[in-house]
């Protein structure tokens, strides 16, 4: 009659291959876990300069070209836009800056944040350095940086003031 049960052998071999099987659903699990992370960082940034490169392209577009002033200070990666802005309801002093890595705008002297991991913004009006010289003059150019996570996205646009 053969005793009932399991060699030490065989529990070996379940112990190792249960052990197997944990450290890989482990690494499954952080590996996805580190991929969601990415990808949401990717798109919470692409969010955020799309809503901030809508925003300021419809304020500007709305803008009387002779108030428009660009600041480019010591650092043109992190110019400021001033400008008056012309609406059925009024008229609107608006600007927008950058403050550590969030998006100001300040309309009628209140501000408000636009978007936050803002690294660099950028503007310029036409000038053969900035723009290509065919532009049309009443253009200003717009640049965006915004990253996250090792995710960067960087956005540019030409907006061409309707006002004038």
């Amino acid at each position: 009659m053969k005793d009932k049960g399991f060699t030490l052998t065989e529990i070996m071999m379940v112990v190792m291959i249960m052990g197997v099987l944990v450290i890989a659903g482990a690494r499954f699990f952080e590996n996805t876990a580190k991929s969601w992370k990415k990808n949401y960082s990717q798109v919470e940034v692409q969010q955020g300069a799309r809503v901030a490169m809508d925003e300021m392209t419809q304020y500007i577009r709305q803008a009387q070209a002779s108030t428009v002033v660009v600041y480019t200070g010591a650092t043109p990666a992190n110019s400021k836009i001033s400008f008056t802005m012309v609406k059925d309801t009024g008229t609107f002093n608006v600007s927008y800056y950058l403050n550590g890595t969030t998006l100001w705008r300040q309309l009628n002297g209140v501000e408000s944040t636009v978007t936050a991991n803002l690294n660099q913004i950028y503007f310029a009006k036409s000038n053969p350095a900035t723009i290509p010289p065919d532009e049309d003059p009443r253009c200003i150019y717009i640049k965006l940086v915004l990253a996250k996570n090792e995710q960067m996205v960087t956005l540019e646009s030409y907006t061409h003031l309707k006002n004038e």
